[in-house]
């Protein structure tokens, strides 16, 4: 015959009587104490639990990318290129995703405000993006730079342009899957934000095939045109695309101004691309 014996705290829990004192925690701990402590803010968390190194480390880089952008400054931006890549990129991993957005409308804005280097980059970006358009699409996303630098060391002869025709209309693809994304963040709990946007893949290094192959696919797509990803896939640019709509400060270029930017932007410092899509026009210094 086996005898079993109940746990006496557990048997205690059970029968809602004391537990043997010999069970309890030393006397040593006055849980009565913890009142005298009151809840901290949101700011004061957010100053408290922040990695210092983290955000002084994110303040250089957009100090460099706002020097690089205003002074047009090329060589300055590769080095800001760079710096983007490996830190936000592939060592810290705090670059902004269409995953913000989704989740965002999923859980409030209270997501944005535990994390002051992401809060930083959600509020710098928005305010650049009011006043100059895509400023975090030109330097500040890391797969962004990645294509920057494809473009730059993949042979010229391989590289080529989508015809005119097909390329005004591929502009509208990442609207398309901008609007799904959203569709999905108010109607569904499934997420499927990974397979229109490679970041986590790359950086996070997924474990999936599938992923990884339309992560090849895209790279293979931008090393032969500038940006493939960026001009007609991303939807996080889709979104600053929107953002920027509601900037009060318009450029306004005729046909001819258009044309004639065009045929200087070669001989430029920058090597800007234009669009004469308000909305969609970044100003990359690409070349």
């Amino acid at each position: 015959q086996v005898e079993y014996q109940v746990p006496p705290i557990a048997l205690a829990l059970a029968q809602g009587t004391a537990v043997p004192p010999e069970f309890l925690p030393p006397s040593q701990y006055d849980f009565d104490d913890y009142g005298d402590y009151e809840d901290e803010g949101v700011f004061e968390s957010l100053i408290n639990n922040a990695s210092w190194p983290e955000v002084a480390a994110l303040l250089a880089l957009l100090a460099m990318v706002m020097t690089s952008f205003l002074r047009k400054s090329a060589k300055l931006r590769w080095v800001t290129l760079a710096f983007t890549l490996a830190y936000l990129g592939f060592y810290d991993g705090t670059f902004l995703s269409v995953s913000h957005i989704t989740n965002g409308i999923k859980l409030g804005p209270s997501m944005f405000l535990n994390d002051l280097p992401l809060l930083l980059l959600v509020i710098f970006t928005l305010v650049t993006t009011l006043f100059w358009g895509r400023v975090f699409c030109s330097s500040l996303c890391p797969f962004g730079a990645l294509q920057d630098f494809l473009t730059r060391f993949v042979p010229k002869k391989l590289q080529r342009e989508l015809p005119q025709a097909i390329h005004d209309k591929a502009l509208y693809i990442k609207y398309g899957i901008l609007a799904v994304l959203i569709v999905l963040a108010f109607t569904s709990e499934l997420s499927v934000f990974q397979y229109f946007e490679p970041f986590g893949t790359l950086f996070y290094f997924s474990q999936s095939i599938l992923l990884w192959g339309i992560l090849i696919a895209l790279l293979l797509a931008s090393s032969m045109v500038s940006r493939f990803y960026c001009r007609y896939a991303c939807p996080l640019g889709a979104a600053l695309g929107v953002t920027s709509l509601l900037s009060p400060w318009k450029i306004a270029l005729s046909v001819m101004s258009v044309r004639f930017v065009r045929m200087h932007a070669r001989l430029a410092l920058s090597g800007a691309r234009i669009s004469t899509s308000r909305n969609v026009c970044v100003v990359m210094f690409v070349r």
